[in-house]
């Protein structure tokens, strides 16, 4: 600091000593704030700093610079908006693509079936529970007759598509039906393996789940059908391609007098626990040959 400036502080100071050191004790904390108040801009000065900028006494530039910070204040919380939106929807892009990983199976052919990531949103107020309500319809690709699956298991059908909703008929539902076959696996004695596929329809009947036209193995000469058997999709329809899981066999009913067995079943997916499906509408035409996958 400049000796004249070393000069004029030091006599500034000396001046606040003499003042506080002169007037009463009771005066002596308020005349020390309006000291320091009068003393500090020019210390400032002095020491080469910048003191705050003074408001500006002429209304009209206030009300200029406060228009200024709202105009400011409107474009931030804009952009913020904007970018909570940009999240929101990238979040949901990257929901979507987690539960697609999650619950598409490998029966899916990616460069001919039209599949559609859903949730349920609803339930039949039946304590069944034969229908769901999801949150996609005909806007997304939803149609009337479309399968419906979890996972690599079979839920139900597409019965009914709004614009942004649908219903689907559960497995159970009076009037579902879904062409499967059983697969036989086991070793007989003497260690000859079966491998056996039986065909049949898939049906509900108001409450449960059935399989009806399975030929008994009296009248086929076939290996009998136990419980525990798996049941899979059979892909005669097109609903369905071959391969998505049904359930087991339960029950198996077996009257020698009938050609066909009366079998119950144990459907792969707990309906009470579904959250979410995945709606998989296969081609309208047959693939080339019509062979099934």
């Amino acid at each position: 600091m400049p000796p004249a400036r070393n000069r004029i502080v030091g006599i500034v100071l000396i001046a606040a000593s003499v003042i506080c050191l002169v007037v009463p004790a009771a005066w002596l904390p308020g005349v020390r704030m309006s000291v320091v108040s009068l003393v500090e801009p020019v210390l400032t000065l002095l020491a080469g700093g910048e003191s705050r900028p003074p408001m500006p006494d002429d209304p009209d530039e206030l009300r200029r610079q406060l228009a200024r910070l709202r105009d400011e204040h409107k474009s931030v919380k804009q952009k913020l908006i904007e970018t909570e939106d940009r999240c929101y929807r990238l979040a949901r892009q990257l929901a979507k693509i987690e539960e697609f990983r999650k619950i598409a199976p490998k029966v899916i052919a990616p460069a001919t079936d039209f599949v559609v990531p859903a949730r349920i949103i609803g339930r039949s107020t039946n304590w069944q529970s034969l229908t769901v309500t999801i949150n996609r319809g005909a806007a997304d690709g939803v149609r009337v007759g479309a399968g419906v699956t979890s996972g690599q298991a079979v839920v139900g059908i597409v019965t009914e598509a709004g614009s942004g909703s649908a219903r689907v008929a559960l497995l159970s539902e009076r009037g579902v039906k879904v062409p499967a076959a059983i697969v036989i696996e086991r070793s007989l004695d003497g260690g000859k393996a079966v491998r056996e596929r039986r065909q049949g329809l898939v049906v509900g009947d108001g409450s449960r789940v059935m399989m009806k036209y399975v030929r008994s193995p009296e009248s086929i000469g076939g290996a009998e059908v136990l419980p525990a058997d798996r049941i899979i999709t059979s892909g005669l329809t097109g609903i369905f391609r071959r391969g998505w899981i049904v359930g087991e066999v339960a029950n198996v009913g077996d009257n020698p007098e009938e050609p066909f067995l009366t079998i119950e079943v144990t459907p792969e997916v707990n309906f009470a626990d579904l959250e979410s499906v995945l709606v998989v509408r296969t081609p309208e035409k047959p693939l080339a040959g019509g062979a099934q996958p």
